[in-house]
């Protein structure tokens, strides 16, 4: 059956009904219905992701040589449930202004950082399984920066970047190795 449009063309109904059914299994076919494969950078910042960390305080302590050292008392969950040996974070030092006075990465070794766990729950009837994510125990870590200094009004801020050049990754030590 054909059909005369306004536009003065002509249209096969079954013809369009059957390249409207045919482009979803070739989508299929093409392997449109599997996941984008994980690369390795990609892996690494969704796991520094999961890592949150909680800053409990802060001093400027002296080394043997008299310069400062900035102690730091943080407190690390890893709420996925694989794990990395290190993470590194941008520490920030704002002046009583508000401005950055120092802007520099800090790796934190969370070897130690229990991961969470990944419950599966079984399928009910007409219903995928689910997944819960449970983090893992909270972790203690204290860490030294030497060099830094601490004025009177300034702030420390840390941050964990969603997506790092690939400049910082070149720096980072949790991206050695990986392209």
């Amino acid at each position: 059956m054909r059909v005369r449009r306004n536009g003065g063309g002509v249209v096969n109904r079954r013809g369009v009904a059957v390249a409207v059914l045919c482009l979803p299994v070739l989508a299929l076919l093409a392997g449109c219905d599997r996941p984008r494969r994980e690369k390795p950078r990609d892996r690494i910042t969704r796991l520094r992701l999961l890592h949150r960390v909680e800053a409990n305080f802060y001093e400027v302590k002296k080394d043997r040589e008299g310069k400062p050292v900035l102690v730091l008392d943080l407190t690390v969950t890893n709420n996925g449930n694989e794990s990395l040996s290190e993470v590194t974070m941008r520490m920030h030092i704002a002046a009583p202004d508000g401005k950055d006075r120092l802007v520099m990465p800090v790796t934190l070794d969370v070897s130690r950082i229990k991961p969470g766990t990944l419950e599966v729950h079984p399928r009910e009837p007409g219903k995928p399984p689910t997944s819960v994510a449970k983090p893992g125990p909270p972790g203690h870590l204290v860490i030294g920066v030497p060099g830094v200094e601490i004025g009177p009004g300034e702030e420390i801020m840390l941050e964990m970047e969603g997506q790092p050049s690939k400049a910082e990754m070149a720096s980072y030590v949790e991206y050695k190795g990986i392209s």
